[in-house]
């Protein structure tokens, strides 16, 4: 699409889905606008930016706002969402109780993750369809391997666990985790010449053994860089 079309859509969109519910049109600006405004940033602005650095910052980013939003959403609004969520989830899940309760503590106390999580499953995802053939050359930063050391030695060395700490913990691990799926598949390509195969195992593993892609994804990291062609 071209720059024009590409407004035209979104103008569009923002317009039926502010009609729709404001609220929605919100989540549109903070989490989809984000990042596609990003992406045209590091594209245009900063294209030396290594494209998995580029990944994790727009997670980042779109967790940051949408925290907020979400923070503020639930602070302003009169709804005792602790209530909504256990009836749904008694009515259309069949938890009881003690299940509903202990679900939506969960979700919860690992909020911030879960925000990161499902951004950088769409920013990656996104970054893969616009940059498949240069996909197994992407590089990331080791720097980022503080947001896993830091909080790892303020919880279990100083007992410094609280929800940021414990949350920051995870956004690290998930970070490298999906290194890890991209460091299988570089190495899968050098023997197997089926994409959709090499996808299948790296993500498989990740899902299956998340802890090993961490390591795989850390050891990548570190000992298999590359030099990388920037996105147009």
């Amino acid at each position: 699409m071209t720059f024009k079309s590409k407004l035209i859509v979104n103008i569009l969109a923002m317009v039926i889905i502010g009609i729709i519910d404001p609220i929605l049109l919100g989540v549109y600006l903070m989490f989809f606008i984000l990042i596609e405004a990003l992406y045209h940033y590091f594209n245009y602005l900063r294209p030396n930016t290594k494209q998995f650095d580029r990944i994790i910052i727009t997670s980042l980013a779109v967790t940051v706002l949408m925290g907020v939003f979400l923070y503020t959403l639930v602070t302003h609004i009169d709804i005792n969402f602790d209530a909504v969520f256990t009836e749904f989830y008694s009515k259309y899940l069949d938890f009881d109780s003690i299940e509903t309760r202990q679900f939506i503590t969960y979700i919860k106390n690992n909020s911030l993750y879960y925000l990161f999580d499902y951004a950088m499953i769409s920013v990656f995802f996104m970054y893969i369809s616009v940059d498949v053939d240069n996909y197994k050359k992407w590089d990331v930063s080791f720097e980022w391997l503080l947001l896993y050391i830091v909080p790892f030695f303020l919880i279990h060395i100083f007992k410094l666990e609280n929800f940021y700490t414990h949350n920051l913990l995870q956004i690290g691990q998930v970070i490298f985790i999906f290194f890890g799926v991209k460091t299988v598949y570089s190495f899968l390509t050098k023997f197997v010449k089926f994409r959709f195969l090499n996808n299948f195992v790296s993500f498989g593993l990740a899902l299956s053994f998340p802890f090993a892609s961490f390591i795989i994804g850390v050891l990548g990291g570190f000992f298999l860089k590359k030099p990388q062609k920037n996105i147009k």
